[in-house]
């Protein structure tokens, strides 16, 4: 196992760990069904198959959900609204709220215009936004 892996291993009662990379977990997970990757660590960011082929990745996430124990939310860049310019996190929250998952969801940062602490702030920022304006919307009985 990579180091991380070793990690998560060592301190969780878990006998697998895989990654939610599209081209390579995906379809393993998918054909194998739930239990097989029981603790899957699902990135909402690598959905590339290979070269320029992407898998689109609301479909993976939302696919892969019933699988995912850990969530990781990657971000590239960001608009002048603070908003992620490649995913649209609020529909990928979505998909991850609906799918009943209810843990922490970890941030990583590889663009390149942001130092990757600002980077990392700002992902976070946009997560902390969005679980925000979904608790204050209408009819939520969470708010």
């Amino acid at each position: 196992p990579s180091e991380v892996e070793a990690v998560l291993l060592q301190h969780a009662d878990v006998d697998d760990v895989a990654y939610g990379f599209a081209g390579v977990t995906a379809p393993r997970a998918i054909a194998n069904g739930p239990g097989k990757f029981s603790h899957l660590f699902l990135h909402l960011g690598n959905f590339r198959v290979d070269g320029n082929t992407w898998y689109d990745r609301y479909r993976g996430v939302q696919e892969l959900m019933p699988f995912a124990k850990a969530v990781s939310a990657k971000s590239y860049d960001f608009d002048d609204f603070g908003n992620e310019t490649t995913i649209d996190y609020r529909r990928m929250m979505e998909i991850v709220l609906a799918a009943g998952y209810d843990g922490y969801v970890g941030v990583e940062y590889e663009g390149g215009r942001l130092s990757e602490e600002d980077g990392i702030r700002a992902t976070r920022e946009l997560l902390e936004r969005i679980r925000d304006e979904s608790v204050a919307a209408p009819g939520n009985e969470k708010g």
